[in-house]
């Protein structure tokens, strides 16, 4: 939950607006929307946890394990490349 200026719960639209602005003037030319900043956090926690699926869904406040793994379990190549890597590093432990 985020919230504006006077503490109250900064409402979708309002998130969606500021979103908007923000990509516009960071010249990012894909349609942004609350969900997509949610999405975004979530496959970050997801790749810094090594792909710990448990943990990602309750630093997302995930009720069921199940809505995680329905939502996140589809990595691209390119992100099991990477989480490939930081294991052989020995960066990360994958379970």
């Amino acid at each position: 939950m985020l919230v504006g200026k006077l503490g109250e719960r900064l409402a979708n639209s309002s998130l969606g607006v500021m979103l908007k602005e923000l990509a516009k003037k960071a010249k990012i030319n894909k349609n942004v929307h609350p969900h997509t900043l949610r999405k975004t956090r979530g496959q970050h926690i997801l790749e810094a946890t090594g792909g710990d699926m448990l943990l990602t869904s309750k630093k997302l406040g995930h009720k069921k394990l199940e809505t995680t793994q329905l939502s996140y379990a589809d990595f691209s190549p390119e992100q099991a490349e990477k989480l490939l890597e930081k294991k052989i590093e020995g960066k990360i432990k994958i379970l």
